[in-house]
């Protein structure tokens, strides 16, 4: 199991945001969480050891954005880029919570078609509100895997 944090910083969007880890992390650091920046493992999954071998190894979990939110208005164009490598790591399976699942079809690849097999899409819903909201909106997505999970 992995982390592939691609971008930093988020905006808060829900009460689920209250207490965010993040804000509260960077908070500590003095670094204001609200600006989003690409971080310098964005391309991760393509990294190599000086061996050649990918330093994600073949069959690894990878838990993606946990210090933003991978539908991030922000990172719209940055989506592009992280949709080809996930679609170059096939062999990876990549999981990807959001509270944005209403963004989910902005600069969704052309072949997305159902879904990547080694993709999971998963939705937060932290209070009956948002699980109204946001369940019929992942249930309706051209998803292969879904992984509802309520906080």
């Amino acid at each position: 199991m992995a982390q592939w944090n691609l971008w930093h910083g988020c905006h808060k969007i829900s009460t689920g945001c209250k207490n965010c880890y993040v804000y509260r992390f960077d908070a500590a650091f003095d670094r204001d969480a609200s600006i989003v920046s690409k971080n310098a493992d964005f391309d991760l999954p393509l990294k190599k050891k000086r061996n050649g071998d990918y330093k994600l190894p073949s069959g690894e979990t990878i838990y993606t954005c946990f210090t933003s939110d991978f539908f991030l208005k922000e990172a719209d164009d940055w989506r592009i880029d992280a949709w080809r490598m996930i679609w170059l790591r096939s062999d990876l399976q990549f999981y990807i919570i959001t509270k944005r699942i209403d963004r989910f079809k902005v600069n969704l690849p052309q072949d997305w078609d159902d879904g990547y097999e080694n993709v999971t899409i998963c939705s937060t819903c932290e209070t009956q509100e948002m699980a109204e909201y946001r369940l019929p909106i992942l249930l309706s997505l051209p998803i292969n895997i879904d992984f509802h999970r309520i906080n």
